[in-house]
């Protein structure tokens, strides 16, 4: 299992990625970006840099993501991005968007 850990700043966007595959968690890779003003533009680069490094054939191998909100309406702790999730951080978005994507 490969899950990608994002920490998107007012400027900035850091992740790494990590094999979960056996009892012991691997970091594969990890880089950021400073100065963004283009988050999808930055996500793009990570992921063919993550392809071509060969620590991903493609995206579609990221088994999940996770990443840290400002503001989450009632929201704490560890939660699965489904409908009210993403409806909760919806809410929020103007209120911090680089840390709310």
């Amino acid at each position: 299992m490969k899950i990608l850990i994002a920490n998107l700043g007012s400027t900035s966007f850091k992740y790494r990625l990590f094999d979960m595959s056996d009892s012991n968690a691997a970091q594969l890779a990890s880089g950021g970006f400073e100065r963004v003003t283009d988050y999808t533009s930055c996500i793009e680069e990570m992921l063919e840099s993550l392809v071509g490094e060969g620590h991903l054939q493609s995206g579609e191998e990221i088994d999940a993501v996770g990443f840290k909100t400002v503001l989450g309406k009632d929201l704490s702790g560890c939660v699965t991005a489904d409908a009210r999730v993403l409806e909760a951080l919806e809410g929020f978005k103007e209120v911090a968007p680089a840390h709310n994507p």
